[in-house]
């Protein structure tokens, strides 16, 4: 069960843009597939600036709010909605990647550990259980 939630802040609610938002986040949710069960927000909202004559920019966050990547929020900002919607899940899944391969270096580094404390041994044993020759033994009188 997937949990997006689109949000729409001074923009009108389209269908398109929000379709387009699922559209967009599924490939992310077949590589990543513990994120469907998480819940994640989506603002998409645009800021216009009362100085500024002309378009304004418009900004999309994401907001992963449940989960193994609890806590991530990205945002992007950009001239055309789309154009930041691309970017920010761009981002996502470069910061998803890099959080995947730091637990798995960390699991590897856990699995070194325990390998090394099972194989350890300390290098004098051998020399202590070898047989010195009698020659070379000192002579006790």
């Amino acid at each position: 069960m997937i949990m997006i939630h689109v949000r729409f802040k001074n923009l009108e609610k389209s269908d398109f843009a929000q379709k387009n938002v699922f559209e967009r986040t599924t490939p992310i949710l077949e590589k990543f597939p513990e994120l469907k069960k998480e819940k994640i927000d989506f603002d998409l909202s645009m800021i216009s600036s009362p100085k500024q004559v002309g378009p304004g920019t418009f900004s999309v966050k994401i907001h992963i709010k449940t989960g193994q990547y609890k806590g991530i929020i990205l945002e992007k900002t950009s001239s055309h909605l789309y154009i930041a919607l691309a970017e920010v899940l761009e981002s996502l899944h470069e910061r998803l990647r890099r959080h995947d391969e730091k637990l798995r270096n960390n699991q590897r580094k856990i699995q070194r550990k325990k390998k090394s404390k099972i194989h350890r041994h300390n290098p004098y044993e051998e020399m202590l259980n070898i047989e010195i020759p009698r020659k070379f033994r000192p002579h006790i009188s």
